[in-house]
């Protein structure tokens, strides 16, 4: 059984934005991870406002770069 996974890019659109507006003096990293990379490289795209994305490991930080993500990418382990 695969379990399927339904994200709403202009929802997550939309709460960064409200976060954002919300924390006007702050900086919004945003968590993106994912199993499937190209789930990840959607959501990467759809909060490219935030002002970093944070990743859990090194292969999904390679992964945004290489899908072209330019974003500040900050990872939470080491390599």
């Amino acid at each position: 059984y695969q379990p399927i996974v339904e994200v709403n890019l202009n929802a997550l659109r939309h709460n960064l934005a409200q976060v954002q507006a919300y924390s006007e003096h702050a900086q919004v990293l945003a968590m993106v991870k994912a199993d499937g990379m190209v789930m990840a490289n959607e959501t990467a795209q759809a909060l490219s406002a935030a002002d970093a994305l944070r990743v859990a490991r090194c292969n999904e930080a390679k992964a945004l770069v290489d899908a072209g993500v330019t974003n500040q990418i900050v990872l939470m382990e080491g390599c």
